[in-house]
């Protein structure tokens, strides 16, 4: 969905062949919604483990996912 390192800048030209893996993450019936939207949430003292997504990569990842109406 996201790779883990922060980067300066995301070079357009890869945009395109980089994978969200969100179909993976369905078949794997893992709740895709609740892992999205959890990414999103700035806290004041997360798990040294929290990831913290871009909006513009869960935006596309969020495009893919085939719960699109439970997100609307």
């Amino acid at each position: 969905m996201n790779d883990r390192f922060d980067r300066k800048s995301d070079g357009s030209y890869a945009w395109g062949q980089r994978n969200t893996y969100i179909k993976e993450l369905e078949e794997l019936n893992i709740n895709v919604p609740d892992l999205i939207l959890g990414i999103l949430f700035r806290i004041e003292n997360p798990a040294s483990n929290h990831y913290f997504g871009s909006i513009g990569r869960v935006g596309r990842a969020l495009s893919e996912t085939k719960n699109r109406n439970e997100i609307e």
